[in-house]
């Protein structure tokens, strides 16, 4: 079951949550994505994805996991991010969004019909448009606007 929480601490070993904001929630080291990579940056311990390097873990990040145990005396939640519906919840959400973008498109460029080949014996010679005496034929149009 997905569930969400802010991110209060993140340290080598896990990750530290409140959810519903009364609620701790943990991420043991072993239970999150061998894509995220723990750093330090500018002082802030932070996890960072290998494939996207903008999907970021740190202090007050929302972050969305799966919950694999509750502890209702403690109120204690211990949680995943293995699957991969898990992470920030900005990033999941604009990934999202790019996704069906992406998915409209495909399926505005697979609905419109084939382009048709031009045949050469269709067509019409540019010289047969020419009048005799080799003026090009001019619309009513164009006539009105030259006078």
């Amino acid at each position: 079951m997905p569930l969400e929480g802010e991110v209060v601490k993140v340290g080598q070993q896990s990750i530290h949550m409140i959810v519903l904001g009364f609620a701790s929630a943990f991420i043991a080291d072993e239970d999150i994505r061998e894509d995220f990579q723990y750093k330090i940056k500018h002082g802030k311990e932070v996890y960072i994805s290998r494939s996207d390097k903008k999907h970021r873990i740190e202090v007050g990040t929302t972050l969305r996991f799966s919950v694999k145990s509750f502890d209702e005396e403690m109120l204690h939640v211990c949680g995943s991010l293995i699957p991969t519906n898990t992470g920030s919840v900005q990033w999941l959400e604009r990934k999202a969004e790019e996704s069906q973008a992406d998915s409209v498109t495909e399926k505005s460029i697979s609905n419109k019909r084939p382009v048709e080949v031009l045949e050469t014996d269709n067509l019409v010679p540019y010289s047969e448009k020419l009048k005799s005496e080799n003026h090009i034929k001019k619309s009513r149009r164009s006539k009105n606007r030259d006078s």
